[in-house]
């Protein structure tokens, strides 16, 4: 769950990006070719969001997301060196809606790019009244 789109979603639901440990940026899609990894503008994503209940987030374009709660998995770059995971977010449509749980729609109006879309499988799925126990 950690790190996961989901995770991400329900931190953007509650505005706890940066509890979560979360960082989003703007990104181009120059970004998307050479896995530069710099940051065009730090956002807070709560300007984009409206609504209670369900959520709408209002933006189009793509945001790098990085993860600083786990390293990335050795096996994603084959690299002995540990980084954050870093992902990009394509939201195609003007907005989606957010629910509380971190489930979106349009589910396919969100593409994903990076670490996210190698670790994106249905193991990492876990059911719709799943919640985090705080130690």
């Amino acid at each position: 769950y950690r790190g996961s789109l989901r995770h991400f979603m329900v931190a953007l639901y509650n505005n706890k990006l940066k509890e979560e440990r979360f960082t989003v940026s703007l990104s181009d899609s120059s970004q998307l070719k050479n896995w530069d990894v710099s940051t065009i503008d730090s956002l807070d994503l709560n300007q984009f969001l409206k609504g209670a209940a369900i959520k709408k987030f209002y933006f189009k374009g793509i945001l790098k997301v990085s993860y600083a709660g786990e390293y990335e998995d050795w096996s994603f770059r084959k690299s002995r060196v540990s980084l954050p995971q870093v992902s990009y977010l394509i939201f195609m449509n003007n907005w989606i809606s957010i629910y509380e749980n971190g489930y979106y729609y349009d589910q396919l109006s969100v593409f994903l790019h990076g670490y996210l879309a190698w670790s994106e499988v249905i193991s990492e799925n876990v059911p719709s009244d799943f919640n985090v126990i705080k130690k």
